[in-house]
């Protein structure tokens, strides 16, 4: 959006924040505009152009509709690369039940299993452990050492 029009940007930043805040989150499993007001956002009138009598409420809602068109363009585009990106690393996997494998552990971020403070040379892979149950679509139970 700053790269296409870089002056008129900060006109339609809060069509942006209310696109943002009215959209959807996973993490959430709603909006956060439903969390904030407790009730589903309102969406807003599209507009047709000629509907105005007004030349210039004319001009500044075809304006807006285009801003929200370009808006909507350069944010799918950008959630599909951060999904195109994050795909390539990812590869699916099926597991048996009492197959072994190993777990795969950051080592700077899980502090309970870093022996030193060298926590760069501890090792990525433990295990391996036995595998019991699919918890969820990616999530495994295993059974794991009592230590």
């Amino acid at each position: 959006m700053t790269s296409d029009k870089p002056k008129d940007w900060v006109k339609w930043f809060s069509l942006a924040e209310y696109w943002y805040n009215t959209n959807y989150h996973t993490s959430i499993c709603t909006t956060p505009y439903e969390i904030v007001y407790e009730q589903p956002p309102p969406m807003p009138i599209t507009y047709t152009p000629g509907e105005s009598k007004v030349e210039a409420v004319d001009r500044s809602l075809v304006a807006r509709e285009e801003a929200v068109s370009i808006l909507k363009f350069h944010l799918k585009r950008a959630q599909d690369r951060m999904k195109h990106f994050a795909d390539r690393h990812r590869t699916d996997r099926e597991f048996n039940i009492s197959d072994w494998v190993y777990v795969k552990l950051q080592p700077h971020r899980q502090v309970t299993l870093r022996g030193g403070r060298q926590h760069k040379l501890s090792p990525k892979y433990y295990g391996p452990f036995v595998y019991e149950a699919k918890v969820g679509k990616v999530a495994y139970k295993l059974q794991l050492p009592t230590t």
